[in-house]
């Protein structure tokens, strides 16, 4: 992959953006293959959280208003969370925050605010009450998350990846 140009007056998530456009469209990544996640982007390039949350969204939000979906349907899994006993897949409780939310804003933007969430997973008690709050809270419009488990204490698990892999199916011209 290549470099983001320091000296560039180009934004680092507009050089991200261009560069991961390009690999997309070369087919460096296949239909259901894996993309680097956000936590390898940010320690491949050397930025920030932000800059590849920017980046994506350039990616993301124009395919997804120009397909014009009619309602999104969103599967909420808790077992994702880092303490539950099965998946443990390292997802915090702020993590699912900050993608319910922005589904929220996808479909405010893309098909009128229609939204479905429907349940279905989660065996730890305590992240499962905390983040079917945390939904209840952004669904009804409350600022703030509820977060008393924390970060994994080891990198927390992104999700980005996963998100870059629908796109990639879902989102082509």
């Amino acid at each position: 992959m290549k470099a983001l140009l320091t000296d560039s007056p180009v934004s680092y998530y507009q050089q991200l953006y261009t560069i991961l456009r390009q690999e997309l469209a070369r087919g460096t990544w296949k239909p259901g293959e894996r993309m680097p996640s956000e936590a390898e982007l940010i320690t491949i390039y050397g930025v920030s959280r932000i800059t590849v949350r920017q980046a994506f969204e350039l990616l993301v939000r124009p395919k997804a208003v120009q397909f014009q979906p009619q309602l999104i349907l969103v599967s909420v899994g808790f077992d994702a969370h880092w303490r539950d006993p099965l998946a443990a897949a390292g997802l915090s409780l702020t993590g699912y925050d900050f993608i319910v939310r922005y589904l929220l804003q996808l479909a405010a933007d893309c098909c009128g605010g229609k939204i479905l969430f429907v349940l279905e997973g989660g065996y730890y008690r305590e992240a499962l009450h905390y983040g079917l709050l945390n939904l209840l809270n952004a669904l009804t419009g409350r600022e703030g998350c509820l977060d008393p488990l924390g970060p994994m204490p080891a990198p927390e698990q992104d999700v980005t990846n996963l998100l870059n892999r629908l796109a990639a199916l879902h989102l082509r011209k």
